[in-house]
């Protein structure tokens, strides 16, 4: 999907790393000892103010965690009639065990 109408939740850009993508076989080692800058552009229509909004951002090799998975910052309501938006789980993650092939720089 190239295009969505609203954001009424968080988001997490996900880079699906595969034999196309230049991480493809990278281990934990290699990311520590690689020299890493992601720039990260993300570009939105804001109908309030029917103005385009961009955000960029950089990550460079010590502030990528290897195996990190994003705790869900988001829950139903006690009445299960709204979505709660917990931002105050905006940077929480949990490791997860990454699968073989990734691990062993097949």
């Amino acid at each position: 999907m190239s295009k969505i109408n609203t954001l009424a939740l968080n988001w997490t850009v996900v880079h699906k790393i595969d034999e196309n993508s230049p991480f493809y076989g990278f281990s934990e080692e290699d990311f520590k000892n690689t020299d890493i800058e992601l720039i990260v552009q993300v570009r939105a229509f804001d109908e309030v103010f029917s103005n385009t909004v961009v955000q960029r951002s950089s990550y460079t090799t010590g502030e990528i965690v290897y195996g990190a998975k994003f705790v869900p910052m988001y829950y139903p309501s006690k009445e299960n009639i709204t979505t709660v938006l917990d931002l105050d789980k905006i940077n929480e993650y949990k490791n997860e065990e990454l699968p073989e092939f990734v691990r062993n720089n097949e």
